[in-house]
């Protein structure tokens, strides 16, 4: 039963290598279901984690299957689920798609599935890796465009950077416990008392830039506005989403063990917190293009995201799941949008060339405008609940002035946030070319991300319930 823990990972595997093979040495337009594939691989490894929901599974003694990985292994699924169909969408206008999209696409899902099941530091590093490689390449799939090379070649050196870091923390921790599993090395710390010296200290540093590095985290954020800008749009939704998704849930549960070492690595965290929100907006606020102020404000919300794990406990990282999933919904909606408002022939990421777009445009505008007043944390919206959830924790557990902090913020980014919506409904129109009608695959994500958006914030009983029960698996 225990081998159960790892299906919705081989699944997906299995079907990328399907993929590959099925699509070797076919011309880009040759008629083979790679789309079809790989969404429908995507779908059985959800009913596979629905399935695995109740139990407690391990496999090979180092990888989960409980309510807090399944939860996360859900949103990433979910996340994969949209993309698919956008990607078959906007691929085929910019004639890119191929089987190896997917394939790359599935395996970098895998990864994402693996890093939040871990409980063991060398499987977090290898989930880490195999995710990496995967949008590194995909980051670079426009290859007849600079920028988007130009974007994969700064990811991946900024990644191999972080992942040195990441090894030497392992070896470090290694070094003082005699084991990489983390309730090994939580034991281990545990029964030497105060008397921990510099070593473990220095091991957690590391580990945690390397983490920093994955979520953008300020000071580790250089690459974040770059490779969103450069990518295709639909590999920046789907690295804005399932990446920090995947990332922060490893970080929960790192955290979780090794964060006993001390009170004062969460006044790390605190400046860590205060650093990228505060930057993260402020940069945002000048931004012209899309995909650039949605990588700042990416930024801004890790240093959210921070405030559920300095809070801790169960509050806390309830919170942080919450938001988590509600991050998911209104990010990927307003990538979504801005792919469906390309012109013909190219993308059309200014948002001064928006005006007046909403009104001609009515699906697509209202779906910015949903991802826009939830980012900015408006009432009625899921990011309003979230971000109450989170500052509330932080309020339990005394973080007075780091909540104040982040409300100004949240003040702050409300003005570029409203800026998008105010320019797609009384902006003055620009002259453009005719634009793309809109197929399936961008109108049901569109509407999903839509309706999650308003739901989750009208009714967020269930989806916290949800998380609650996750939360508990950490404990």
């Amino acid at each position: 039963m225990g081998a159960a823990a790892l299906v919705p990972v081989l699944i997906l595997v299995t079907t990328a290598v399907v993929i590959a093979v099925g699509g070797a040495g076919r011309a880009v337009g040759d008629r083979f279901p790679s789309a079809g594939l790989a969404w429908l691989g995507a779908l059985v490894s959800v009913l596979a984690c629905l399935r695995m929901w109740g139990h407690r599974l391990r496999a090979l003694g180092m990888v989960d299957a409980d309510a807090f990985s399944l939860f996360l292994s859900l949103l990433v699924l979910f996340a994969l689920l949209l993309t698919v169909p956008v990607a078959k969408e906007s691929l085929a206008r910019q004639k890119l798609e191929q089987p190896a999209f997917y394939s790359l696409l599935l395996l970098s899902a895998a990864g994402m599935l693996l890093l939040v099941s871990s409980r063991h530091l060398v499987v977090i590093f290898v989930a880490l890796e195999t995710m990496s490689v995967g949008v590194y390449a995909l980051t670079g799939w426009a290859r007849d465009r600079i920028s988007s090379l130009e974007a994969s070649v700064k990811y991946f050196f900024y990644g191999a950077f972080a992942s040195a870091f990441f090894l030497y923390g392992i070896a470090f921790f290694y070094v003082v416990s005699g084991s990489t599993d983390l309730a090994g090395i939580e034991a281990a710390l545990l029964a030497r008392g105060h008397d921990l010296g510099a070593l473990p200290v220095v091991a957690l540093a590391l580990l945690l830039v390397g983490f920093a590095y994955k979520i953008a985290a300020v000071p580790f954020h250089m690459w974040a506005p770059d490779a969103y800008q450069g990518a295709p749009t639909v590999v920046t939704g789907f690295m804005a989403v399932a990446v920090k998704t995947a990332a922060f849930g490893a970080l929960l549960r790192a955290t979780g063990s090794l964060l006993t070492l001390g009170e004062e690595w969460r006044a790390v965290l605190w400046v860590v917190a205060v650093l990228s929100m505060t930057l993260g907006n402020l940069l945002a606020i000048v931004q012209d293009d899309i995909k650039r102020l949605l990588a700042y404000s990416s930024i801004a919300h890790v240093g959210y995201l921070l405030v559920g794990v300095i809070a801790g406990g169960v509050a806390g990282r309830t919170a942080a799941l919450f938001y988590l999933l509600g991050y998911s919904f209104m990010t990927f909606g307003a990538f979504a949008a801005a792919i469906a408002l390309g012109r013909r022939g190219e993308e059309n990421l200014s948002i001064r060339s928006w005006g007046g777009l909403g009104w001609t445009h009515p699906l697509p505008g209202v779906a910015m405008s949903l991802s826009m007043l939830s980012l900015a944390g408006i009432p009625t919206t899921v990011g309003f609940v979230g971000k109450f959830y989170l500052f509330g924790s932080a309020v339990g557990e005394g973080y007075i002035a780091l909540v104040l902090i982040a409300v100004l913020n949240t003040l702050v980014s409300v003005y570029y946030y409203l800026r998008v919506v105010m320019v797609l409904y009384m902006g003055a129109p620009v002259p453009h070319p005719g634009m793309h009608p809109l197929g399936l695959g961008l109108r049901l994500p569109l509407l999903v991300s839509s309706l999650a958006t308003v739901v989750l914030g009208i009714l967020p009983g269930p989806a916290m319930a949800l998380a609650r029960r996750a939360a508990l698996e950490l404990f």
